[in-house]
């Protein structure tokens, strides 16, 4: 799994125009991890690669210790390091559950930039939704200017 999400990533990459924005939704399952990549490249690879991560992940076919943390380790770097999201579902019942979790980034995503005067001491952004239940994500870190 560490191996095709990295090549995937890559792939996808390669047929999407400037501006695009590309989003990669996994579901996975545990069992043996038969991937050639740790799981730091693979995560650096994948980070680079698309702008947003959700995946679902079923840990209801069991697996040994190391395939699930290192799994776990990618999985929720990317979702986190995206602003998107890692579900973990412990049987195969709730699946369904995951993916509706999931289903609002793709339903409507707007991304906002802004500039602004390098010189300023004190950065404050403030943003208003105006439709009622709209939630905003934000992603775990931002970059921050000189």
């Amino acid at each position: 799994m560490l191996d095709a999400l990295a090549e995937e990533s890559t792939e996808l990459q390669k047929g999407t125009r400037e501006g695009d924005r590309t989003v990669v939704v996994a579901i996975s399952g545990t069992g043996p991890e038969l991937s050639y990549r740790d799981k730091y490249r693979s995560s650096e690879t994948a980070e680079k690669n698309a702008d947003l991560y959700l995946i679902a992940e079923l840990d209801a076919f069991g697996s040994d210790f190391e395939s699930r943390t290192n799994l776990g380790y990618v999985f929720d770097r990317v979702a986190r390091r995206t602003g998107g999201s890692h579900e973990i579902v412990l049987s195969t019942l709730g699946a369904d559950n995951a993916l509706r979790k999931l289903s609002p980034w793709l339903v409507a995503g707007y991304r906002v930039a802004y500039a602004t005067v390098p010189d300023l001491k004190k950065r404050e952004l403030e943003l208003t939704v105006a439709r009622p239940g709209t939630k905003v994500h934000l992603p775990a870190s931002t970059e921050s200017g000189p």
